[in-house]
């Protein structure tokens, strides 16, 4: 069916988010930066200190998320 044959197709596929870039996001309004203007940002209220992120998942192969994740966490530890 074609169901299966799409499922199939993307078994070894996974979802790629810029963590980084939220994770820098939010520590630059948690310092009371302004919000930059970014697409990704839905909302933010900065009473509340509450900000809402929707962003763009792109699918990615298992083993390419893999090897960038890796390759963040290095540079990371780096610093």
């Amino acid at each position: 069916s074609k169901a299966y044959a799409d499922a199939k197709s993307k078994a070894g596929m996974a979802i790629d988010l810029d963590f980084i870039q939220l994770l820098t996001i939010a520590l630059e309004l948690s310092l009371g930066k302004e919000p930059p203007k970014n697409p990704i940002i839905a909302s933010y209220d900065s009473k509340a200190r509450v900000v809402i992120f929707l962003p763009k998942a792109e699918p990615i192969d298992y083993d390419s998320i893999k090897e960038i994740y890796e390759a963040q966490r290095t540079a990371l530890a780096s610093l």
